[in-house]
């Protein structure tokens, strides 16, 4: 399993949208997804593990920067599991979700 940690000062839907897109780009599938506000999310993945450099330059490319940058070794040919997280980095209020009562 690789971890990729990056944080962005884009707006969060629009970053979260093209991340998830570079994903499916890169011959990848988004596994699960959780949304924390407007301040962070993580999105599990699996991905050829031959792609995962041009995935993490796609993210570079989109003004993401990556903290503690995963090591590629030598990849092997086959799919590898792995966990995005991004920190939005602003000044904006959190999102507020209503949770409807249910029971």
């Amino acid at each position: 399993m690789i971890r990729i940690e990056g944080s962005t000062r884009r707006p969060y839907a629009g970053a979260l949208f093209e991340a998830t897109g570079a994903i499916g780009n890169h011959g990848g599938w988004v596994a699960d997804q959780k949304i924390y506000g407007n301040m962070m999310a993580m999105v599990a993945f699996e991905m050829p593990e031959p792609r995962i450099g041009d995935f993490l330059a796609a993210l570079e490319a989109q003004g993401i920067v990556l903290h503690d940058r995963p090591s590629l070794a030598a990849p092997r040919e086959r799919d590898i599991r792995g966990q995005l997280v991004l920190t939005f980095v602003h000044t904006d209020p959190d999102v507020r979700q209503t949770v409807p009562s249910f029971g």
